[in-house]
């Protein structure tokens, strides 16, 4: 179930609870909700240059990034009108 998916049923506060950070797939599925041409690579592309303030991204040898539920829908509230409640 993505982020968008839960909100529907739950505060962005229990979301975050019960998923306080997410993977790159997982961030990958919820923005394919929002944003229609996106993909795996340019999400940790924008996390390496800082282009997504819910997240943080290092080069060893491979990306390592650490995604933030809570900023991250507080992100999309910015971004897109998300409905909530059921």
């Amino acid at each position: 179930m993505t982020v968008t998916e839960m909100l529907k049923t739950m505060t962005a506060d229990e979301v975050a609870a019960a998923k306080p950070t997410l993977s790159v797939k997982e961030l990958y599925e919820d923005l394919r909700t929002h944003v229609e041409r996106t993909s795996e690579v340019k999400i940790r592309k924008n996390i390496l240059h800082g282009n997504y303030p819910f997240a943080v991204g290092y080069q060893e040898k491979t990306t390592q990034c650490e995604i933030y539920t809570k900023p991250y829908i507080k992100w999309l509230d910015e971004m897109f009108v998300l409905e909530k409640g059921a």
